[in-house]
């Protein structure tokens, strides 16, 4: 490419990455827990250092999830004694991991984080979390701004308008609509 810039269909990690002539690798960490977990240069997870945080994944109940399953993420700090947290509830909804990473590290790999607990919608039985909306349509060439409309009209389900701005006339709402039900599960009504 004569500009030197990414096509605008690429996610934000891709562009940056484009832009920079570098890797864009994920972390997570909080003030809490006293440490960080980043993503090695397979980009798979942020690796876990056990000796220095236990980390579990669980339901709504706090009963720990298996592997591989989406839930709240609990964190132990072990290497904090000013003001020690047992299982502290990040209200982070993500997946750990636990094969073996392809960098040959075996400790437990987390993340990404899918949303917030706050942010959970219930669409039709189907759990969404608006990042997956978002992260769908950072995906589609064209768009070019968005924000999203939730309303608790009904007991039992959210109701949700995403509202697209296009720079041209070949996106049409249901192609849009399409696009997020293929990362979400879920066919919201796109403006």
């Amino acid at each position: 490419r004569t500009s030197g810039r990414p096509p605008k269909s690429f996610t934000l990690g891709e562009r940056l990455a484009a832009l920079w002539g570098a890797s864009v690798l994920g972390t997570y960490a909080s003030t809490e827990m006293a440490t960080s977990f980043a993503d090695c240069a397979f980009g798979m997870g942020g690796h876990l250092l056990p000796d220095l945080m236990m980390v579990e994944i669980v339901d709504e109940q706090g009963r720990p999830l298996p592997p591989g399953t989406a839930g709240e993420v609990v964190a132990t700090p072990l290497q904090v004694s000013g003001m020690p947290l047992v299982r502290f509830r990040t209200g982070d909804i993500a997946t750990l991991h636990d094969a073996p990473c392809p960098c040959g590290r075996t400790s437990p790999r987390l993340g990404p984080v899918i949303g917030r607990k706050s942010q959970m919608l219930k669409i039709k039985g189907t759990t969404v979390y608006p990042p997956a909306i978002f992260a769908a349509l950072q995906e589609i060439p064209g768009v070019q701004g968005y924000y999203v409309e939730v309303r608790d009209t009904f007991d039992l389900s959210d109701q949700i308008t995403v509202t697209v701005g296009s720079a041209g006339a070949e996106l049409t709402p249901e192609s849009v609509a399409e696009k997020i039900a293929v990362r979400t599960r879920v066919k919201p009504e796109v403006v």
